[in-house]
């Protein structure tokens, strides 16, 4: 006995264990109306009906529906038939008279649909007798199958992307820890500056989870460095102004409201002014400390650079974002063999 309950009733319990917790997704099909098709049946006299208004004046009603939800309903006629079916039994309507829609798919792959129009019923239905023929010139009897979406001919959809507009103005601020690197980079150390940016995007690519933009820029900057050899010390910071104009933005929703960022793009740089401050003690009868200060450009330091600019960053709600730039020059920033400037900068920035 214990062996045949061990044989049959524990491997049932293990199949009710498994599948119970095994959740399936939801799948909706909704329709509000049918008419029985006719094939091959006898012919039947068809009804005629008359349409009561249920509202004083048009409706409008709004339903969200997340990423997973969408996937359930596989197209989106499906998803417009399921939100009509919704509000045809909020109103106990059995139809939607010029019924509208408008869907509005959001950033974090969810999206939220409008329908307006007239919820109606039916009332009074009657077998067609000759003195109803007149309306047959106005509209022909449908034998077939109509979901709702098919009442009304003249009806059209309206799709809107929110995750941001096609066209955008962006600024960001932050600091810039400015610095050199090279096989003649010494012992310099990177120096605190600052960075501000304007810039104007444009979006190429929006498949809601996936966005590509170009983002042109213009910016005010620093670069510079600062070093520490015994007695003698110093700093240069040059201040300059930045010119980006090949310059992209991949973006990638992560969840509600948040996505990751990253940035890569070409920058040409002049620094219009600039000071390199130094000090340094002299032995000669006795110790003197010496402090200086020269322009950049009465020194061999090169105003001028090229390079790229790469990063990453997280973005809030398609408009706030944190953003860490890399920024390595191609160019020499003095007369020493391969010395360039590899910039820093972390800032914040408002999309608008």
């Amino acid at each position: 006995m214990k062996k045949t309950f061990l044989k049959f009733v524990l491997p049932l319990g293990m199949m009710a264990m498994l599948f119970s917790s095994c959740e399936l997704p939801k799948t909706y099909v909704n329709q509000v109306r049918t008419v029985e098709t006719i094939n091959n049946g006898p012919i039947i006299k068809p009804l005629t009906a008359e349409l009561e208004l249920l509202s004083n004046g048009k409706i409008s009603e709004t339903y969200k529906f997340t990423e997973v939800e969408i996937r359930s309903f596989f197209a989106e006629n499906n998803l417009k038939n399921h939100v009509a079916s919704l509000v045809a039994k909020k109103y106990d309507a059995d139809i939607i008279v010029g019924d509208l829609y408008s869907i509005v798919y959001n950033g974090d792959g969810s999206c939220e649909i409008t329908i307006t129009g007239y919820p109606a019923k039916y009332k009074n239905w009657k077998t067609f007798t000759d003195a109803d023929s007149i309306y047959l010139k106005l509209h022909q009897v449908m034998s077939y199958t109509q979901p709702i979406d098919q009442v009304n001919t003249a009806r059209s959809s309206e799709t809107k992307t929110k995750a941001l507009k096609s066209s955008y103005c962006f600024i960001d601020a932050g600091l810039n820890f400015a610095g050199l690197s090279g096989s003649d980079y010494y012992d310099y150390d990177k120096t605190l500056g600052y960075t501000l940016t304007f810039g104007l995007g444009k979006n190429l690519y929006n498949t809601g989870r996936l966005r590509f933009d170009y983002q042109p820029s213009l910016s005010l900057g620093t670069r510079g460095f600062k070093y520490e050899y015994g007695d003698n010390e110093g700093k240069l910071l040059a201040h300059n102004i930045q010119l980006s104009p090949v310059a992209f933005n991949l973006g990638i929703n992560v969840a509600n409201n948040l996505s990751v960022e990253l940035y890569a793009g070409i920058y040409a740089s002049y620094d219009y002014y600039g000071k390199l401050k130094y000090s340094y003690e002299e032995y000669y009868w006795g110790s003197y400390y010496h402090e200086e200060e020269r322009s950049i450009h009465d020194i061999n330091w090169y105003p001028y650079d090229i390079g790229l600019n790469y990063g990453f960053g997280l973005t809030l709600k398609d408009h706030l974002n944190v953003k860490l730039l890399f920024q390595n020059g191609w160019g020499h920033a003095m007369d020493r063999d391969d010395v360039c400037t590899r910039n820093m900068m972390l800032s914040v920035g408002y999309k608008f």
